[in-house]
């Protein structure tokens, strides 16, 4: 499988907990000091790993890293959905960064290696980055309907179904 909705996978997690900042300070009683922590220690753990994951996916190979990566989304992402404290979805959140840290590198890897230089591969890369705005505005949307009607434990479950496909 391509990984072609890598940056789906990252805006949709990242952009989509902002909608739901309010009802997880409501109901898992985060502090006012740390309410940023469930949107920022996804991005900072996304940014610290990134190029560890991108030498690993040298020496390993991209498959073997992008399939790691994508249970590991898939794993963390339900572990967010069933957190019972604000620290333990922080670390869950952290979790689900490490994974996308695996994606991204060993996607491109999987891309460039796939297709040879010329249009079609432009083409690619193209739809490539037209996923993150995909994923940018689906994370929004799903957020918002889980928090208005469903429970905000629904946005990770949808985000882990997601990835399981893909892992798959």
């Amino acid at each position: 499988m391509e990984p072609s909705n890598s940056p789906l996978r990252q805006e949709f997690y990242i952009t989509g907990s902002n909608v739901l900042l309010p009802t997880l300070v409501t109901e898992l009683g985060i502090p006012a000091a740390s309410t940023i922590w469930p949107t920022t220690a996804l991005s900072l753990a996304v940014t610290s790993t990134l190029l560890i994951f991108g030498r690993l996916t040298d020496m390993y190979g991209g498959y073997a890293i992008y399939n790691t990566g994508a249970i590991w989304l898939t794993i963390s992402s339900i572990l967010c959905g069933v957190s019972q404290t604000w620290l333990m979805l922080i670390v869950c959140r952290a979790l689900q960064g490490l994974a996308l840290g695996a994606l991204l590198p060993s996607g491109m890897m999987i891309l460039g290696s796939t297709y040879r230089p010329g249009p079609r591969k432009n083409l690619v890369f193209s739809i490539y980055g037209a996923c993150a705005a995909l994923g940018f505005f689906a994370g929004f949307f799903v957020s918002g309907i889980c928090g208005q009607y469903l429970s905000w434990r629904w946005y990770f479950f949808i985000g882990a179904i997601l990835s399981a496909v893909m892992a798959g």
